[in-house]
């Protein structure tokens, strides 16, 4: 039985939802525009997200209780998202690894003989802080993550001199070379 879905979500006052069949809509509005979040609720489940004096909460039958944990995260993460932004930072390990912000679309060079660009998805944010550092922000945690896990997965990590792309505080354990 999902615990987590059992307790109730609270709204923020600068964000408004909307609830159409199985998807729920946030909005908020921003000086810059308007952010939209979209959730789906699993067609197959019996989930009712019912919306009471600015708190969401999840009714569910017993057999849906995973669905109900799963639908609760997706909800929470969405208004998490809309108040304040999810950020990873990446660092670029080895000799010659640098990064540089090309209009919309980050060059990379990595170890191989060419620069690999990667096109910035239009809701992530990406900051250049030094030459071997990324600073990635976005609002949905799904597109960061996809986004991130694309950036590190373009060079694999060397397990002998500790070169790559990783995340900030990611430990690769090195392996001991040949010996004499």
């Amino acid at each position: 039985m999902s615990r987590l879905a059992k307790k109730q979500i609270v709204i923020p006052t600068e964000i408004s939802v909307e609830k159409n069949e199985k998807i729920i809509i946030f909005t908020k509005k921003t000086s810059t525009g308007e952010l939209v979040q979209k959730v789906l609720i699993p067609v197959k489940s019996n989930i009712d997200v019912a919306f009471e004096n600015g708190f969401i909460k999840i009714n569910f039958p017993k057999a849906d209780s995973a669905y109900a944990g799963l639908v609760y995260s997706l909800i929470n993460n969405s208004i998490k998202g809309l108040t304040t932004k999810f950020s990873k930072n990446l660092v670029l390990t080895g000799l010659g690894y640098k990064v540089a912000l090309v209009g919309s679309s980050l060059s990379l060079n990595i170890g191989y003989s060419h620069s690999v660009i990667v096109d910035i998805p239009k809701d992530v944010s990406v900051v250049v802080t030094k030459d071997t550092e990324i600073a990635v922000t976005s609002d949905c945690k799904q597109k960061l993550g996809l986004f991130t896990s694309k950036l590190v997965n373009l060079k694999k990590k060397d397990v002998y001199h500790g070169k790559g792309i990783r995340f900030v505080g990611e430990k690769i354990i090195l392996k001991a070379g040949k010996k004499k």
